[in-house]
């Protein structure tokens, strides 16, 4: 019963289809062609371009849907078919019409020669002034981004519980009489030089970081709370964001000139097809 009903369902997609190109034909003759979708245009380049023929998955898929359609009630249909029987279970199936409807089938194809199309545009390296030109597209990849130098003393509350903020405010009163305060062990060195806020975020958190670059320059500032507890800051250097280096960006760049190219090589070779 049930292949009875898989066969009426591929009757009824058949005569669907049969009735769809009757429709378009009709259409045709008393209004001119209608535009096929993106999606059918690349299936018939897939066919055109045999790649049905090339596809060992999709040979097998057909030609397995066919033998499980004709097989006896109670036969799984899970034996390996000969080689022989593929390819002929393989043609017959696509006589039928089932590459049409199976939509894993099309999917697969159209899939398939989208990769071959953009892949032909993306066959040749860009050149230097092509990653230069996204570059300048994108002002904001491959420059320097701004850094800080800064001194911190930790406060831990590892050590301290809950009186780590307010020694840590106690400390920071001292430094800005004069008089010296001191701050816990830390495993981040005291004195640390040029670095950019994603490095000191990775070191002690994206909150502490921010915070950071926002502080005085030559002062002591705080508290700042981070992974690890609280701290005073010192901010002893800023160097600003430096100019754009095609090196520190370049496989960036290459990227996504490559993908732009095959995008665009994709576009135009559908917009041919569709003024045809």
């Amino acid at each position: 019963m049930g292949r009875l009903r898989l066969l009426l369902g591929f009757f009824a997609i058949g005569l669907a289809l049969f009735a769809g190109d009757r429709l378009t034909a009709s259409v045709r003759a008393g209004a001119g062609a209608a535009p096929l979708a993106d999606d059918e245009i690349l299936y018939r380049e897939a066919l055109a371009r045999g790649l049905d023929r090339e596809d060992r998955g999709v040979r097998r898929r057909l030609a397995r849907n066919l033998a499980f359609l004709r097989a006896p009630d109670g036969d799984a249909g899970g034996a390996p078919l000969a080689p022989d029987a593929e390819q002929a279970l393989y043609r017959e199936a696509v006589a039928l019409g089932m590459d049409r409807t199976d939509t894993v089938v099309r999917r697969k194809l159209v899939q398939r020669v989208k990769l071959e199309i953009e892949a032909e545009a993306r066959r040749a390296e860009p050149t230097d002034a092509e990653l230069r030109a996204w570059l300048d597209a994108h002002p904001e990849r491959g420059a320097a981004p701004p850094r800080a130098a800064f001194r911190h003393l930790l406060f831990d509350p590892a050590r301290r519980g809950r009186n780590a903020e307010r020694d840590a405010r106690r400390a920071l009163a001292a430094l800005a009489s004069g008089s010296d305060a001191a701050g816990d062990a830390c495993l981040a060195p005291a004195e640390q030089a040029l670095q950019s806020e994603a490095s000191v975020a990775r070191l002690l958190g994206p909150a502490f970081a921010g915070a950071l670059f926002e502080a005085p320059l030559g002062v002591w500032a705080g508290p700042l709370r981070s992974s690890l507890g609280w701290h005073l800051v010192r901010v002893s250097e800023r160097a600003p964001a430096g100019p754009q280096r095609l090196e520190a960006a370049r496989a960036e760049a290459r990227d996504a000139v490559l993908a732009e190219r095959g995008a665009a090589a994709l576009e135009r070779f559908l917009a041919e097809r569709r003024a045809r």
